[in-house]
């Protein structure tokens, strides 16, 4: 089935329903079902999944994390309450959806659990045990459609990045919340996996491999950031701009780090407070694999966002806009023709020249560039042991060295090409 077709029918069934009652974690904690405590290899699946959630997977403890010492503190700082209690850490801690929605099985205390993911199961929980009933058959009953590499995307990044309806922003933050760092690729590799990501699971349904993934995910990341920046949100009060769009360590570095350095994207003074454009960054390296003509395009809107950044919230908003356009052409060409998808050897010398000639001073870039340099490795079965020098020069957000940075970067580039 065609993947733009059916993403097209999916949104269009659901459209036709109300939304589905998350019916709860307990509905699939049988051990004839998710909850055996050990696989079966007769079976297409592991039917111990609600094991591995509830025993490895961090998701299953994110609302116990707001009844710990550290939640509480914040929630009393910014006084919302207890923590297991606002909304404002419920929706990203909790699978929080509105009372009608919520099955009577339902509880807040699961955290992130089973239909935070995959929907709620309303439809589909029946049917989806059931022989004869297809995997299309679920979806359009309402089960997301995560084998997607964009949906699976923007579900992961409205949490771990912020969209229009969660966002973990400077008062959370300056409450006490620790910053947000995230990359799909690199964080669906950590957590534990349970499927099998065999033959017999990719013929059933697509499993996108971690190049496709990064993709998505920097394409994401960057199409939210964007979005932000366009909204009403960026203008947080009369005064100040939501300094969360923003680079953390432009004002959160030791006073005596390293001098002021001129970057390679955007021609900001010295003292300027730049605006976080490490996803950005991550979306000029694909459209160099792919149209390099572009990508001069996209850098020449990158270095007009940060020139508006230090004019006003409206030439913000036009700025982020023309931007946004751009990446909706791109992501609509990448759909269509997913040749344009960059190569692993490609990427990694373009990223690693640009790398090198550029100055990253800047640590949110430099963990980007670390995240997809470990996943370009296994492409190319480096060493990952080659890896230990960058990762040692970024081991102190707080007492980052972008030259150390740089010399490991070169160092690691030449043991690649040995």
């Amino acid at each position: 089935m065609n993947r733009v077709w059916l993403i097209g029918l999916l949104a269009l069934s659901g459209a036709l329903w109300a939304a589905d009652k998350h019916m709860g974690v307990a509905t699939c904690a049988s051990s004839v079902c998710h909850g055996s405590s050990s696989e079966r290899s007769e079976a297409n699946i592991l039917h111990s999944e609600y094991v591995i959630w509830g025993q490895r997977d961090p998701h299953a403890g994110a609302y116990k994390t707001l009844l710990n010492e550290q939640s509480q503190r914040i929630a009393k700082n910014l006084g919302v309450g207890p923590a297991h209690e606002a909304k404002a850490c419920l929706v990203c801690h909790s699978d929080y959806v509105p009372q009608a929605e919520r099955g009577p099985r339902f509880q807040l205390s699961d955290g992130v659990g089973c239909e935070s993911c995959h929907g709620g199961s309303e439809r589909w929980l029946s049917s989806h045990t059931e022989r004869g009933v297809t995997h299309e058959d679920n979806l359009q009953r309402g089960l997301t459609l995560l084998q997607d590499a964009d949906v699976r995307a923007e579900l992961c990044a409205s949490c771990h990045v912020g969209d229009s309806e969660r966002m973990a922003d400077h008062d959370i933050m300056g409450a006490g919340h620790p910053r947000l760092q995230f990359e799909l690729a690199t964080y669906s590799r950590l957590w534990p996996s349970h499927y099998r990501d065999d033959e017999a699971y990719k013929e059933r349904k697509h499993s996108p491999e971690s190049l496709e993934l990064w993709t998505a995910g920097q394409l994401r990341s960057a199409r939210n950031l964007l979005q932000g920046l366009g909204s009403k949100r960026f203008m947080a009060t009369p005064m100040w701009p939501e300094l969360a769009f923003f680079d953390c360590h432009s004002c959160h570095a030791p006073m005596d780090s390293e001098k002021w350095q001129p970057r390679a994207a955007g021609k900001l003074p010295p003292g300027a407070v730049r605006l976080n454009d490490s996803s950005l960054l991550m979306v000029g390296w694909l459209l160099d694999a792919s149209d390099p003509a572009a990508a001069r395009q996209w850098r020449q809107g990158i270095a007009s966002l940060h020139d508006a950044s230090q004019q006003g919230s409206a030439a913000v908003k036009k700025a982020s806009g023309k931007l946004l356009v751009q990446l909706d052409d791109f992501s609509s060409r990448l759909t269509e023709q997913p040749q344009l998808r960059p190569q692993p050897t490609v990427l990694f010398k373009r990223i690693s020249e640009d790398a090198l000639r550029a100055t990253f001073n800047d640590y949110m870039t430099a963990e980007q560039v670390l995240m997809v340099l470990a996943l370009l490795a296994e492409k190319q079965e480096a060493d990952p042991a080659m890896l230990d020098g960058l990762y040692k020069s970024m081991a102190d957000q707080h007492h980052f060295r972008s030259a150390e940075f740089l010399r490991a970067l070169r160092q690691y580039q030449n043991n690649v090409a040995e």
